[in-house]
């Protein structure tokens, strides 16, 4: 079963982050957040049967050993946070030369 409630975190369960806890465990669930939904559109497909808790649940556990000591957890930005989804959840899209129909000279993912 894929779930995103076992790695959403809180201000005592986010580690000393000397007083700024809280901003700590917002920031690191908004990234859990952001890539649940990116990971469901790309591994929850069709029946349950098509699903893949295993692949999810090796990325979303990557989060917490890129961010557990990470300073920039405290000023995550949202183009950051996009940008390391992005770059975790490459491996599990498929490219398109030549980018989407009406588009020119770029090469775009979509989900498998």
């Amino acid at each position: 079963m894929i779930t995103l409630s076992k790695y959403l975190c809180n201000a005592s369960t986010v580690g000393d982050w000397t007083g700024q806890e809280q901003r700590a465990a917002d920031n690191l669930n908004h990234i859990y957040h952001a890539l649940d939904e990116c990971l469901f559109r790309i591994l929850v497909m069709g029946d349950e049967k098509d699903y893949h808790p295993d692949i999810y649940d090796a990325v979303m556990s990557r989060v917490w050993g890129d961010w557990k000591s990470n300073p920039a957890l405290l000023t995550l930005t949202n183009e950051t946070m996009e940008k390391y989804i992005q770059a975790i959840t490459v491996a599990y899209t498929m490219p398109l030369e030549g980018g989407l129909p009406g588009q020119s000279g770029s090469t775009t993912s979509l989900p498998l």
